[in-house]
């Protein structure tokens, strides 16, 4: 089986669940956005070029290096990050003082939606200083 070129991946903007790419066609050198799905936060899939319907195969290593260009980290980088951020999302709010907070009238109002904290906490935790090694 022939593998389809990929286009030149320009820039790529992740969401959750996907990404948008900025792609440019390797036979007329055309730059169109496409939003790409991703699993296991991988895009991949065929787009045609709309100025010549050239096809063109996003595949999962051109994908990646994308990545390491844009962010200058890899997926693991990226997911041991989110890892460490979602146990801070999930567990901040079990302090005493924040507990008694989320409590009106005797009644638990439940933790807050941690995913809205993910990006905030992954950007402070970008800030901090390397731990010093053990």
């Amino acid at each position: 089986m022939m593998r389809a070129p990929c286009p030149t991946i320009a820039e790529l903007h992740p969401y959750r669940g996907g990404c948008t790419l900025e792609l440019r066609c390797q036979r007329c050198s055309h730059a169109f956005r496409v939003d790409q799905d991703a699993i296991g936060g991988v895009a991949f899939g065929r787009h045609p070029c709309p100025a010549c319907a050239f096809e063109h195969e996003l595949w999962p290593d051109d994908f990646v290096a994308a990545v390491l260009r844009a962010f200058q980290s890899d997926l693991g980088d990226t997911a041991r990050e989110t890892e460490q951020a979602t146990q801070l999302a999930e567990r901040w709010h079990r302090s005493p003082v924040f507990r008694e907070l989320l409590c009106y009238r005797g009644v638990d109002l439940g933790p807050p939606t941690e995913r809205e904290l993910l990006t905030e906490i992954s950007e402070a935790l970008r800030r901090l200083p390397p731990e010093p090694p053990r």
